[in-house]
């Protein structure tokens, strides 16, 4: 007998959770374009960061598109070379954050906000990285 409760089910979890799913899809999505296009490639559709282009100044970002293709294409050491932050950092913190979204959305559960410290670390870590990555190639000039 059905009760009339939403979200008794499985189906009913999965239909809580698209949105995580959704993001996951297109994650996965643009991760088939990265396997078809090389963005190392002149002339690629791709677009370059915006601040890097207008200013020459790295963000702590830049090179995370390059690092993505690279590590799709099994170069792990490519990918360390073209933004080990995000590699070893981002993309865990990334993934974590996620898993706990996706997690809380198929138990019912509000998403855990995220402690103020987190964020706080990942400014710093982003300002640290701009500044690090934007002197050392200035001394390598």
């Amino acid at each position: 007998m059905h009760n009339g409760a939403v979200g008794v089910g499985l189906l009913g979890r999965l239909g809580a959770a698209w949105k995580p799913l959704a993001v996951a899809g297109g994650i996965g999505a643009a991760g088939g374009v990265l396997l078809l296009v090389d963005p190392n490639e002149p002339g690629s559709w791709l677009p370059p960061c915006p601040l890097r282009a207008l200013t020459g100044i790295w963000c702590p970002a830049c090179g995370a598109t390059r690092m993505a293709h690279a590590l799709l294409h099994g170069d792990l050491a490519a990918a360390w070379q073209f933004n080990a932050v995000v590699l070893v950092a981002g993309m865990p913190l990334a993934l974590w954050l996620w898993g706990r979204w996706l997690r809380a959305r198929l138990r019912g559960t509000p998403t855990p906000q995220v402690p103020p410290v987190v964020g706080n670390l990942v400014i710093v870590a982003c300002v640290v990285w701009m500044l690090a990555r934007n002197l050392l190639s200035i001394g390598a000039v």
